[in-house]
């Protein structure tokens, strides 16, 4: 497929993500205004964590990596033979909603018990809430289960709107219910138990209609549900043996995330705030690669499977080094303006209540010191899912525990700095391994498949680089001049790169700040990309106007 079919397969993904987030948001406003800082809420939240945590350890992982280069391989084998062509996929369909509708028997079973390992124990007043609350949305696994399998296969047969769109009616659903109940419940106190009822099956059933809205997409690219229980000799065994080394990929990754977690939760011992000002921060770190990173992702696992299954290499390195070049042409302006605008950015989403200015500049200033790791972040996912691809989950998860190990190392080290500085810290770390993760995954790619071009794309990074740090630099005199208009304070006595002039801005006037600079820097990046002849970015351009 031409670098345009793979831009607009990317495109359909990013802009139904996009609204997911946008449609996401407005849900946790709405559920925050219904449950506002009560145990229900805390509850909630427990509660809703379990089936996506539980998800993600039995079958998540081995859903959004080797799946679709599986199903890449079943579906060529059925032309060969002449055989059903939706015989695998149907026998993943089987397995997988038997194999969660046990998982979820047992975990409603056992929800009393699951929701003390979340540190609400049969002490806490809202135990039992939780524990009702866990019963009723831990059948989420089941659809969430067939909806990423479904999305998979239409991904498979190159169909993108349905899957990134499904998730929109989920929020919808979730906000839906919230505002009934906010219109028609008296009173401000805790919620009723039939109105713990109403919220948790109203939320289970957005799940229920994020799945099932895919069935006229599945319908479409040619696929039927049927159950089928003849597995035996039919290639899953090859799926089990990935399976393992997927599910050490994912358990490793959470090493590391519990390490840095214990870390900052030690400083906030001194420094009280420091795991929330981290998390914020990286919840926002990885906003921008969970719209572009991930479309693009999304649109090119199924073509380089594709070239992969047919061992035709050259074609997997050419997806690679494509794949690199957008990544870079999407996340390297986000990165470089997060210099400029991460504080603003954070100050008008997190200077809210008891989250005060001092916490949101903190926060903004741990975002804009981690930039730097977006990108190689995002390279090292994708560097990986070229061996996913070529079904090996073993280089991968040996990729992952060099990366790990860095980032424990660093992570134990950020116990060295004064507790105030732990989580920019620990934040730095994370984007360091990653720029560690990046350069091995290049030279273990160059040992498996020969040289892969890799100093033609560092130069077409670094001229993009150029470019948006062009960008910001028209877009700062404007920041600047703005902050002292809006403000009446001039940023250039008072620190004002690191945000002390936003802080006294509203939240309308930080909205403007932010859309004014960051249509200015836009402008300037395009501009300077155009003058440096980013090929991409012209490329780009072209696909818009068609």
């Amino acid at each position: 497929m031409s670098q345009g079919g793979l831009l607009r397969s990317a495109g359909q993904v990013a802009i139904g993500t996009l609204t997911s987030r946008v449609t996401g948001f407005v849900k946790t406003l709405a559920l925050a205004a219904l449950l506002g800082d009560t145990l229900t809420n805390d509850a909630y939240n427990v509660a809703n964590t379990l089936p996506n945590m539980v998800y993600e350890l039995l079958l998540g992982g081995v859903l959004t990596s080797v799946i679709v280069p599986l199903l890449v391989r079943a579906e060529k084998d059925a032309e060969e033979s002449g055989s059903d062509h939706n015989a695998y996929a149907q026998r993943l369909f089987t397995l997988s909603v038997v194999g969660l509708t046990g998982a979820t028997v047992i975990g409603v079973l056992l929800s009393g018990v699951l929701v003390t390992m979340m540190n609400i124990g049969p002490g806490q007043p809202h135990h039992d809430r939780a524990t009702l609350m866990a019963m009723l949305l831990l059948p989420q696994m089941i659809f969430y289960g067939i909806g990423a399998l479904a999305g998979a296969v239409i991904n498979t047969r190159e169909s993108y709107r349905g899957p990134a769109w499904a998730p929109v009616l989920n929020n919808l659903v979730v906000i839906a219910v919230a505002v009934a109940m906010i219109w028609l419940r008296r009173g401000s106190g805790e919620l009723t138990t039939a109105e713990v009822v109403i919220l948790s099956v109203g939320t289970t059933l957005g799940i229920v209609a994020q799945a099932l809205i895919l069935i006229p997409s599945w319908r479409k690219v040619g696929f039927r549900w049927r159950w089928r229980f003849d597995v035996r000799g039919v290639g899953l065994g090859e799926l089990r043996s990935l399976a393992v080394w997927v599910l050490g990929y994912v358990i490793i990754g959470q090493v590391g995330f519990i390490v840095a977690t214990n870390v900052a939760n030690y400083a906030s011992r001194t420094v009280p705030g420091t795991t929330t000002q981290w998390t914020y921060a990286a919840l926002l770190f990885q906003l921008p690669y969970g719209i572009l990173g991930v479309s693009l992702l999304t649109a090119l696992m199924p073509k380089m499977s594709r070239a992969a299954r047919d061992h035709d290499w050259p074609a997997v390195k050419r997806f690679l080094a494509d794949g690199t070049r957008l990544t870079g042409i999407g996340l390297i302006p986000v990165s470089v303006a997060f210099w400029l605008l991460a504080v603003p950015l954070t100050a008008l989403f997190f200077n809210v209540g008891r989250f005060g200015p001092d916490a949101a500049r903190s926060t903004g200033l741990i975002l804009a010191a981690a930039s730097f790791g977006l990108l190689p972040y995002a390279i090292t996912l994708l560097q990986l899912r070229v061996f996913f691809a070529a079904k090996d989950a073993r280089t991968p998860t040996l990729i992952m525990v060099g990366i790990v190990a860095v980032r424990i190392v660093l992570s134990l080290a950020c116990l060295t700095l004064p507790p105030e500085h732990v989580a920019l810290g620990l934040a730095v770390a994370n984007s360091l391994a990653f720029v560690v993760g990046a350069a091995i995954g290049d030279v273990v790619l160059r040992r498996r498949f020969g040289r892969l071009g890799t100093g033609a794309v560092l130069r077409e990074l670094v001229r993009i680089s150029a470019a948006a740090g062009i960008g910001v630099l028209v877009a700062t005199p404007g920041y600047l001049w703005l902050s002292q208009l809006l403000t009446g304070i001039d940023p250039w006595n008072l620190d004002g790169l690191t945000g002390v002039p936003v802080l006294a801005m509203s939240k309308l006037q930080l909205a403007l700040v932010l859309v004014v600079s960051s249509i200015v820097g836009l402008a300037g990046f395009v501009a300077a990309g155009l003058a440096l002849r980013l090929q991409d970015l012209r490329r780009l351009r072209g696909l818009r106007r068609r």
